[in-house]
């Protein structure tokens, strides 16, 4: 049914109910009585059917109203790259990514279609009805173009959520974000040069010259970044929000890590359809230079200096480990001052920011002018099973793993038969056999530095 017909006939359902409500009381009046039992039960079942009944009917109207206002939001839309949904009060965008999630979740436990677990548990939020229906079968919504836009605003909300969580996540709200939509790859152009198209001083009556500046561009390709978390299926007698952010934690945790391992691993090269090289790839690297006061100082100059030659630092910084964090804000000069301790307290190195995190191997140092790093990503797709068997190593390297780190192909994956004869033996987990469920998210992500030089690191640090 079109949107109309569904208020319609939502008005007329709510109609009915009262009526039988009052049909009800009338005829216990007419009969001079109480309610009988079975009559109260009644009753209390007709009124909370109306409770939702109303509750559905206002979403359903909220809907509409904000059809009549697409096409400001599309004009938005066209003039800024991103319409932001107004969320409910109290709401974070990315809660429809999340709501999305845990509507698959009861959709497959309680084996109903996704669109009714939304009507019983978020009928007073259409939103959800609209991202979820756009997100498994867009054909399927009458408000196609809403849709799309809270998607888009649900998922800039989630890479926002990202950024306490992962240097990937910090990295890309500072650089050039790019919503893949339904393009298999997208193209950004930037200036490959500087300085080509000055304007000169001119006399009174003379040619003013005529100049061309170069542009060159980059293309991100569509990869998949993927991770299956599994939860124990006493999740199913949790509340809503209680499940909702328990997933939030998992997800954005397991995302970072993921997302983390891929960006810090200066060896990572891009593979084709598989995944996009490390930002640090083939940059510019030395050794520390120890310890000192002096040494550091020399450590920085050399990440500052290749920025600089590349013309490169509109929008730099720094990502470290913890613990050289910490060694810096210990470090004392020859009179007993604390040298770095208050800038590191401001979250800044020689007025540079910093991106700390526990992803970041704890040797090395990087550097990064945000400004030509770009990033692309899509919705994330979420399935659930409670009959799968999963062989429980990851890509991280630390046996057993998955023989090719950070670029699973077939012949790096690691099936069940495979499993008892890594070192150590892998475990094998049977989601049905433990009663438990598997969540499994896969996130279309692609990035990549558009200018060389913009990039660099220091490895054997431990100061």
């Amino acid at each position: 049914m079109k949107l109309g017909e569904k208020i319609v006939a939502a008005e007329e359902h709510l109609e009915t109910l009262r009526s039988d409500v009052a049909d009800l009381v009338k005829g216990a009046e007419d009969d001079g009585r109480d309610l009988l039992d079975e009559e109260t039960d009644q009753l209390e079942a007709l009124e909370g059917e109306i409770e939702a009944a109303e509750k559905s009917l206002k979403g359903l109207k909220s809907a509409e109203k904000a059809l009549g206002n697409r096409t400001e939001r599309r004009a938005e839309k066209a003039s800024t790259g991103m319409t932001h949904a107004t969320p409910k009060a109290g709401d974070k965008p990315s809660d429809l990514i999340f709501k999305m999630a845990h509507v698959h979740i009861r959709a497959y436990l309680e084996k109903k279609a996704p669109e009714t677990v939304v009507l019983e548990r978020y009928s007073h939020d259409p939103r959800v009805d609209a991202v979820v229906k756009a997100a498994t079968a867009p054909a399927y919504t009458t408000v196609a173009g809403w849709a799309e836009e809270l998607t888009d605003t649900a998922l800039a909300g989630f890479m926002d959520e990202l950024r306490p969580v992962s240097i990937y996540g910090r990295l890309a709200a500072a650089g050039v974000a790019i919503p893949f939509g339904n393009n298999n790859a997208v193209t950004v152009p930037y200036r490959s040069g500087n300085g080509q198209v000055p304007g000169s001083f001119v006399g009174e009556g003379n040619t003013i010259p005529v100049k061309q500046g170069a542009f060159s561009s980059t293309t991100f390709n569509r990869y998949k970044a993927a991770v299956i978390t599994a939860f124990s299926k006493e999740l199913q007698r949790v509340s809503n929000p209680q499940i909702e952010g328990l997933m939030r934690d998992a997800i954005l945790t397991d995302t970072g890590i993921m997302l983390d391992s891929v960006v810090t691993n200066v060896a990572a090269t891009a593979v084709a359809g598989i995944r996009p090289a490390s930002p640090w790839n083939g940059a510019d690297t030395q050794a520390s230079a120890g310890d000192t006061l002096e040494n550091i100082l020399t450590d920085i100059r050399f990440l500052f200096d290749t920025l600089s030659a590349a013309n490169a630092g509109r929008n730099p910084y720094i990502v470290l480990n913890p613990a050289r964090l910490t060694g810096l804000s210990m470090l004392t000069n020859a009179n007993g001052a604390f040298v770095f301790r208050d800038e590191i307290a401001q979250g800044r190195l020689m007025g540079v920011p910093l991106i700390v995190s526990t992803n970041c191997p704890a040797d090395q140092v990087y550097i990064i002018d945000a400004a030509d790093f770009g990033t692309a990503f899509g919705s994330p797709e979420f399935d659930v099973s409670e009959q799968a068997s999963l062989v429980m190593a990851d890509d991280d390297g630390v046996a057993p793993t998955m023989a090719d780190t950070n670029a699973i192909s077939e012949a790096g994956s690691l099936h069940i038969s495979d499993a008892a004869g890594t070192t150590p033996a892998t475990q094998v987990r049977s989601m049905f056999q433990t009663w438990e469920m598997a969540l499994r998210m896969v996130l279309p992500i692609s990035w990549g530095m558009m200018r060389a030089g913009t990039v660099a690191y220091l490895t054997a640090v431990s100061w």
